[in-house]
């Protein structure tokens, strides 16, 4: 690979390598590491592998074998005009080096601070962000607070109020009624007593009901001979009156008998097998 001129050196100036004093450098134009859309010089040794960046790195390299080669020409020069136009090109060269290195270094720091100030302002964003954020977790603890607090006091609002309520009887004045609000009145009243009185009657027949149900076997003189054959007889064993030609029973009365009897006698079998049982 052929080596690029350096503005900083003569041509006719071949600088070595400072680690292994080699001829064998090679110049090249390379990306910059940090900023890919400048370009950087680099040198590479070829016999030990040596790599160096940036132009005033090279001119710091070899500034030293520089001076030396210019003390060796000037010495063995005869033309002093040419030594001082070589000295005024490699000031030249020197100084677009430096103007060159102050423009890099200044375009270095406007990127770093465009940087800084990004992420300053991306850093404020998430500040805002996170303390928004903050403030609406505050503000729904505290509607929830409000929200108990209020329901506590209701509660004990209500509480003293029934308290109160049960302590204080509250004698309701007398409502004065026309004619017509006492008729209504008086038929209502009326109602509710006809109700209490039916209800009455109701429990009294149950229990009348319930009592006759658990008597004892009711006791009936033996009835005198009759002279009734057993086909025309009421069906009722204590009565020796004629049945009815509709019926095996002389009258409703006999019939019932009959049944309630039947019914008290089927309840003693069932009693008696769940004794057994």
């Amino acid at each position: 690979m052929a080596s690029i001129p350096l503005p900083q050196f003569p041509s006719d100036f071949h600088p070595k390598c400072y680690k292994c004093s080699s001829l064998n450098l090679h110049f090249n134009l390379t990306k910059h590491p940090w900023d890919w859309k400048q370009l950087e010089v680099q040198f590479r040794c070829g016999a030990c592998g040596s790599v160096g960046f940036g132009e005033d790195m090279i001119v710091s390299r070899f500034s030293g074998q520089f001076q030396a080669w210019q003390t060796r020409e000037k010495s063995s020069s005869t033309l002093p005009t040419q030594n001082r136009a070589e000295q005024q090109a490699i000031q030249l060269s020197l100084r677009i080096a430096e103007t060159k290195r102050k423009e890099a270094e200044a375009d270095r720091l406007r990127v770093l601070r465009e940087a800084s100030e990004k992420s300053a302002v991306l850093e404020k964003k998430a500040l805002q962000e996170a303390a928004r954020e903050i403030r609406h977790q505050e503000m729904i603890e505290r509607k929830r607070l409000a929200d108990r607090v209020r329901k506590q006091v209701k509660a004990a609002a209500v509480r003293v109020t029934a308290a109160a309520a049960a302590s204080v009887r509250v004698v309701e004045p007398p409502v004065v009624l026309d004619e017509a609000g006492q008729r209504r009145l008086a038929l209502r009243e009326r109602k509710r007593e006809v109700d209490r009185q039916c209800k009455a009657r109701k429990r009294a027949a149950l229990k009348a009901a319930a009592s006759a149900i658990a008597a004892p076997k009711e006791v009936l003189p033996e009835p005198a001979a009759s002279p009734l054959s057993p086909e025309s007889r009421c069906a009722w064993q204590p009565c020796r009156n004629a049945r009815t030609k509709t019926s095996k029973y002389c009258s409703h009365t006999c019939s019932n008998r009959n049944a309630r009897e039947q019914l008290r006698a089927r309840r003693a079998a069932e009693l008696s097998r769940a004794k057994v049982s």
